[in-house]
């Protein structure tokens, strides 16, 4: 069994290539394509998201948790894997007529259509796309460096191919072929592992139920991810768009390096639940805690702290609609990373899926009301807060389920967030300090770096139990 540090250090460098990345593609996209080029983009891809959605069927979540079952049984992986397959290839056949014809009959589409049949390519990969496998089996070194591979010839591809915008066309298939090489691979590597993708008829029926519910959780999870472009794009124009996304994009790429742990963490959870080791379920869920903590209060602070200077260096001027909905959206770093504990790691990963979907639930109906509302009088700040608003709510069912129907237990973590919380409030001053005496990228570099010597040195002086986690951590991502 890999080690879950080990796990954890791939995925942390997997997620803080997804910062680094956008960082330098996003200020050229920006510029190019513009606000409305963004926008449209963004609102073709949520379209496609839907159909993706609904071809996939919740089965990431459910297929990571029953390969690490059976991680030593090849003959059943084969089984497994084959099962999946046919089910999604079924689905996806029935999704791609009703996309493709949507687009032509729907005036808003078909004005676009190149634009859309593009974007639904990605549909028809679907069944291919078996990411969860190498998740199962704990595989992150793999998909980590094939990951950042096909990323870094992406980046040469848009500043090769992308001049104009109309070269928008371009922008989206990059992204398609992207998709078909880390697909290839993936195939070329479970082979190497004994298990092929075959099209079977006997065994289907039975992955449908529980993947039904995890399929529910993940449409109503949709609803204040997805949903909010859709309506943004309906109820306003696509400038608005293109703030939003670009707020949440920031935003959320600073969270994937927070969640690094939950990806890795759920096969490990539900292996210890199988085996009914409470002891260490407990102990790893606590780490889990410690190292969330350790992130997500500095990042939301220190992404509120920048977000006026960063966004049109960033961006350009013609971004600066994306101020107030990024200082916002900060917010989802701090619920959505603790949502991961509670909700992915816990409630999933031990089996509680309908417990999970009631949960997600009551975030989503919140959501779809609080945009129907703000949006039209807010924009993409309305629409922002009323993901952040969401976010919260789930976190603060989810705590209350995992209390009363798990035996899950966080120990000793009231300590770490007054830590962390305290440590990252001296970003202010800082900031203050800084942009008093400088402007430009400089106040931003200078503050980014001081905030973070600052943090570490407190946390450290304060002798954090999530310090030396992360310390560790960061150790085994030196080595490696």
């Amino acid at each position: 069994m890999a080690s879950i540090k080990k796990n954890f250090a791939y995925n942390i460098l997997l997620n803080v290539s997804n910062v680094l990345f956008p960082f330098i593609t996003g200020p050229y996209t920006a510029r190019v394509l513009e606000p409305d080029g963004i926008g449209l983009a963004s609102f073709a891809g949520s379209y496609t998201y839907y159909f993706c959605l609904f071809a996939g069927l919740g089965v990431t979540n459910y297929a990571i948790r029953e390969i690490s079952k059976m991680r030593n049984d090849v003959k059943e992986r084969q089984t497994f894997v084959s099962q999946v397959f046919s089910l999604l290839v079924l689905n996806t056949f029935v999704l791609a007529v009703f996309y493709y014809g949507s687009i032509i009959l729907l005036p808003q589409m078909r004005e676009h259509l190149l634009i859309f049949v593009i974007s639904g390519l990605s549909l028809l990969l679907l069944p291919f796309s078996n990411e969860w496998y190498f998740y199962g089996m704990e595989r992150f070194g793999f998909t980590t460096s094939r990951t950042l591979i096909f990323r870094c010839i992406s980046i040469a591809a848009l500043f090769l191919f992308v001049k104009s915008k109309a070269d928008l066309y371009i922008y989206m298939f990059i992204s398609v072929v992207w998709g078909l090489g880390a697909i290839t691979w993936n195939i070329a590597e479970m082979r190497r592992d004994g298990v092929k993708l075959k099209l079977v008829s006997n065994g289907i029926r039975r992955h449908y139920k529980p993947m039904l519910i995890l399929f529910a959780s993940t449409v109503a999870i949709s609803i204040y991810t997805s949903l909010d472009i859709l309506m943004l794009g309906i109820m306003t124009d696509y400038s608005e768009v293109g703030f939003y996304r670009n707020a949440t994009s920031i935003s959320k790429t600073v969270l994937a390096v927070v969640t690094s742990l939950s990806a890795v963490a759920l096969p490990r959870v539900t292996y210890f639940a199988k085996q009914n080791d409470l002891e260490n379920l407990n102990s790893l869920i606590t780490k889990s805690f410690c190292v969330i903590s350790f992130l997500a209060i500095p990042c939301t602070v220190g992404l509120i702290c920048i977000s006026s200077s960063f966004v049109p260096l960033f961006y350009g001027n013609a971004f600066q609609g994306a101020v107030v909905p990024l200082i916002i959206m900060s917010g989802v770093i701090i619920a959505i990373g603790f949502n991961n504990l509670t909700g992915t790691q816990i409630l999933l990963g031990i089996g509680h899926d309908t417990l999970f979907l009631k949960c997600i639930l009551v975030g989503s109906f919140s959501n779809f009301i609080l945009n129907l509302v703000l949006i039209p009088i807010f924009g993409a700040s309305g629409a922002s807060a009323s993901s952040v608003i969401a976010e919260f709510l789930i976190l603060f069912v989810t705590v209350i389920c995992v209390k009363k129907y798990t035996k899950v237990r966080i120990n000793n973590i009231t300590s770490e967030i007054l830590k962390a919380t305290g440590a990252a409030l001296l970003f202010i001053p800082i900031t203050i300090g800084i942009n008093s005496i400088l402007e430009g990228w400089p106040a931003i570099f200078a503050i980014m770096s001081s905030c973070a010597i600052v943090y570490l040195l407190s946390q450290k002086l304060l002798k954090s139990h999530s310090y030396e986690l992360f310390a560790t951590v960061f150790t085994a991502v030196i080595k490696k």
